[in-house]
């Protein structure tokens, strides 16, 4: 990232940074993960919902990923490069976390992401295509 930022200093390009807000949860979860919900006093209640401390008792299947999943970096990661991809970026050989098109540069970090172009409108408008 550091590399990116001093790119585009010297070649006084723009940047712009996103964050993708619970990126995590929105990837699927690729493998079969069970859990319980944390444990309830057995005196609390819910005035609207009578048998509402029964639900604590079960056993539930993940949909989507939790943060503190082992693999949930990388699932979250592998569900991001394919939409991507889809939207005509093409990914780096030497950086996975490098895509590029159309003169933008974007680099992924985390849950995180800056795109760099010598044309402000392009980000702006990858930026809004990329909040859908």
């Amino acid at each position: 990232v550091r590399l990116m930022v001093g790119f585009a200093l010297l070649n006084n390009w723009q940047m712009k940074s996103i964050d993708f807000v619970l990126a995590f949860p929105q990837a699927p979860v690729k493998t079969d993960i069970y859990m319980r919900p944390p444990k309830v006093p057995s005196d609390f209640t819910i005035p609207d919902l009578p048998n509402f401390t029964d639900r604590f008792n079960k056993l539930y299947q993940l949909i989507k990923n939790l943060y503190d999943l082992k693999d949930a970096g990388k699932t979250w990661f592998d569900y991001l490069r394919v939409g991507l991809m889809k939207r005509g970026w093409h990914q780096s050989n030497i950086d996975t976390c490098l895509f590029t098109k159309d003169g933008i540069i974007l680099i992924v970090y985390i849950d995180d992401a800056s795109l760099i172009s010598p044309h402000r409108d392009r980000i702006d408008t990858e930026i809004t295509s990329l909040q859908q």
